[in-house]
């Protein structure tokens, strides 16, 4: 490189795109990372990626037609596309395992009066290869599929499906990683007259954060404090004003 006829060394490091050409890549989309591991849903597998040691794990999603007569009160064979369903990917704080949660409906073209809770699965990364997923059974929820679930300290929340859960007391729902166990928790003010596609979780500062749209131009931000109480509580942190005449 020459600049006003003094030569300077190049300095330039080359910029070396090496393809992993053993992990599947067409037709999948990435859930959420978890302390820089990266998780990928396709259609009928799931891929966990360390892009730091670039190792990888290839799981195949459970099938609803192999569940017992037990757990498949209908007895109908449902084949993997037609379920409803969201994954969730996130670490035990206890155990320091990563676990991915799947919510599903099996059923969605049963009826709405038949179906308003969905069902539960859980795969817990070991070492051992042949470690399934394990059935966790019907929740008493109804989860919004269209909307995101979010990892936070060691916990995976949701919002419920506003059709199925009129009475506005259970907005957020959730899982606590090491019990393994749904309980919903208290929600904004915000959420107890506004539908839910106004709102979307989030993550900020380690803390569970909801970001809500008042207007067109208008977006509030919520996040969730449990270290000055044992309860509950949110906190306005942001009122974000989208346009403005200042501009």
């Amino acid at each position: 490189m020459v600049i006003n006829g003094i030569s300077l060394p190049d300095t330039r490091i080359p910029y070396r795109h090496q393809r992993m050409d053993d992990v599947p890549h067409d037709g999948y989309h990435m859930l959420n990372s978890c302390d820089g591991i990266l998780c990928f849903l396709g259609r009928f597998k799931i891929i966990v990626l360390n892009p730091s040691t670039r190792q990888h794990r290839i799981l195949h999603q459970s099938d609803v037609d192999s569940f017992s007569p037990v757990t498949n009160p209908f007895q109908v064979a449902i084949n993997f596309p037609q379920q409803q369903q969201q994954l969730g990917f996130g670490r035990d704080l206890v155990t320091k395992r990563l676990k991915i949660v799947k919510v599903f409906n099996p059923y969605p073209n049963i009826g709405p009066l038949l179906h308003h809770h969905d069902y539960c699965e859980i795969f817990t990364l070991r070492s051992n290869p042949k470690v399934f997923w394990n059935y966790i059974g019907k929740i008493p929820y109804k989860f919004d599929v269209s909307s995101p679930c979010v990892y936070v300290d060691g916990a995976i929340y949701w919002f419920t499906d506003d059709i199925y859960h009129l009475e506005k007391t259970e907005v957020i729902i959730m899982l606590d990683l090491n019990m393994e166990k749904f309980q919903s928790i208290p929600h904004p003010s915000c959420c107890s007259n506004r539908q839910r596609r106004t709102m979307q979780l989030g993550s900020l500062r380690e803390s569970l954060c909801l970001a809500q749209q008042v207007s067109d131009c208008e977006l509030n931000i919520w996040i969730m404090e449990k270290e000055k109480s044992p309860l509950v509580t949110w906190e306005k942190l942001y009122c974000i004003k989208l346009l403005s005449n200042d501009l």
